[in-house]
């Protein structure tokens, strides 16, 4: 039960009048029903202290463990603002998401070698646990999350900026939505995130990122420090000239013909030009050896590599590998939001098909729930271009992994599907890739190929 609740817009104090511009604009099916929830407000609960990290105690940093809603009444209620917001929220996807769970003995009960070891009982060895549903009407997520972003509004401060990760299934509509409740014309950047090479999971062309919408809280007093990429080989091939202290530089245009505002016109060193800068300027370049005198006579700038800051961060990012499904950071996650593997080269080296080009990606296929054709995902498919694909399945165990009747039944049904959806003619071959191999039993036969962590060390 909630101690109060805290308003979503700010309450008018005596003598003052605000206009109420609640509009909607998205609309839809119950687009109304989220008024219910706006008049009642954010509801706060009682927060108590679990960890003080640090020695200073007088930091106001936090961490809220807690739903969106009741965080952000927390903050409002103690008059606190926050200048940058980033929410990953559910996609949308139509899909469940869950987590193996492998039981160990009770290494305190067992005896010798049993102590902490794998419970071998097919049966009883593992189980999945559901992490998150990702099943949504689309009119109660929307609803869900114009109450959320109204609430993630309501503590930010007027210099603040939000980004909202989201993907195909459901962003568009979040777009026009934000644009509502932020304002079309604080509207920044649509960031489309480039997750991997290529998909063969559609007839269509194939879905290989995400997007994440930038805002800003106001026009004028938002806060945003430029990001700097490094160059590409092909910008840098252009600082071919050196000095004798081996600095690389590339000549610039000194000449203001053709800009606006026009120049100043004066000759130095028997040319005449109308330059970019005054006559002082020109000779202190001069004196600093930072002018080039070309083979014509012409007077060009030196523009030194280590003096540029980088090439200023576009909105297509395809530099930024997805953190790896069986990484520290994601944990046991196998939702969209990261799937790919960072170690494809390495796997193909051990497999011994380094020089084999291919298309190396994450794959996944959703049926609805009504259908009687399970859905799949695919840690990581090597579409190669030599007739084969190898679908891998990546297991990590403190020894020789067992498979066991599920991993088979679970593996069998991957490699229908994905020569079902994807329609391929290729060979379709199986990889375990395993901390220190697979163990031999009944279903081992059915693996092609396995790399193990001493194979990829091998070939790193």
């Amino acid at each position: 039960m909630s101690a109060k609740f805290i308003p979503f817009f700010p309450e008018p104090v005596k003598g003052q009048a605000i206009l109420n511009n609640f509009t909607r604009t998205l609309r839809y099916y119950g687009n109304d029903a989220v008024k219910t929830s706006l008049r009642r407000g954010m509801p706060l609960y009682e927060m108590r202290t679990r960890e003080h990290v640090g020695t200073t105690g007088n930091s106001d940093n936090l961490v809220i463990r807690g739903e969106c809603l009741s965080a952000c009444a927390y903050l409002n209620d103690k008059g606190v603002k926050v200048d940058l917001v980033y929410i990953d929220p559910p996609f949308a996807s139509g899909a469940d998401y869950a987590k193996k769970i492998v039981l160990r003995r009770n290494p305190l009960k067992g005896k010798g070698s049993e102590a902490g070891a794998e419970i071998t009982d097919e049966a009883h060895a593992a189980f999945e646990e559901k992490m998150y549903g990702d099943i949504w009407d689309k009119e109660k997520y929307l609803n869900w999350m114009y109450e959320n972003l109204r609430a993630i509004k309501s503590v930010m401060s007027e210099n603040a900026s939000i980004y909202v990760h989201l993907d195909w299934h459901i962003g568009h509509y979040v777009k026009v939505m934000m644009d509502e409740i932020f304002g079309e014309e604080n509207f920044r950047s649509e960031i489309i995130w480039k997750r991997s090479t290529a998909h063969s999971d559609s007839e269509f062309y194939g879905v290989n990122y995400d997007t994440i919408y930038f805002y800003t809280a106001s026009q004028d007093s938002y806060v945003f420090n430029p990001v700097y990429q490094p160059y590409d080989d092909e910008y840098l091939s252009r600082f071919s000239r050196s000095d004798p202290d081996g600095r690389k530089w590339d000549s610039g245009n000194l000449t203001a013909k053709g800009l606006s505002g026009g120049g100043y016109d004066y000759e130095y060193k028997g040319f005449r030009s109308l330059w970019r800068m005054p006559k002082a300027t020109m000779e202190k370049m001069d004196k600093e050896g930072r002018l080039y005198i070309t083979k014509t006579g012409g007077i060009r700038s030196k523009v030194y590599l280590d003096e540029l800051p980088g090439m200023r961060a576009q909105c297509i990012w395809a530099d930024i590998n997805p953190v790896n499904s069986q990484a520290k950071e994601k944990g046991n996650n196998n939702s969209p939001e990261q799937q790919e593997q960072p170690s494809n080269e390495q796997i193909k080296k051990a497999l011994q098909i380094g020089g084999v080009h291919s298309s190396n990606y994450a794959w996944r296929c959703e049926h609805p729930q009504d259908d009687a054709e399970k859905g799949a995902q695919i840690d990581l498919a090597i579409d190669r271009d030599d007739g084969i694909v190898n679908l891998c399945e990546m297991k990590f165990a403190s020894k020789e992994y067992a498979i066991t009747a599920r991993d088979d039944a679970d593996m069998r049904n991957k490699r229908a599907a994905f020569k079902r959806d994807t329609k391929t003619r290729k060979a379709v071959h199986v990889t375990y890739v395993t901390t220190f191999g697979i163990a031999r039993n009944r279903y081992a036969g059915e693996v092609q190929s396995e790399v193990t962590l001493d194979d990829l060390f091998a070939t790193a």
